[in-house]
């Protein structure tokens, strides 16, 4: 870094970009999507929904005795 007069951050990257090829390689990438349905949750209180199944999970530990 101090013979080259460069950054910490810019020798990383050059390191990096040098170890994975230096080229610039795009490769279109295309995932399928499935139509999952309506949601049997309101999902503008998931907040709440998650609340609500930790508070239940918490109740069932301690009725367990764990």
């Amino acid at each position: 870094m101090q013979q080259r007069s460069i950054g910490f951050k810019q020798a990383i990257n050059e390191g990096l970009r040098s170890g994975l090829g230096g080229g610039s390689v795009r490769t279109d990438l295309s995932f399928p999507a499935f139509d999952l349905g309506v949601p049997n949750v309101d999902l503008t209180s998931a907040n709440r929904v998650a609340q609500v199944l930790e508070d239940e999970g918490l109740i069932h530990r301690l009725t367990e005795g764990r």
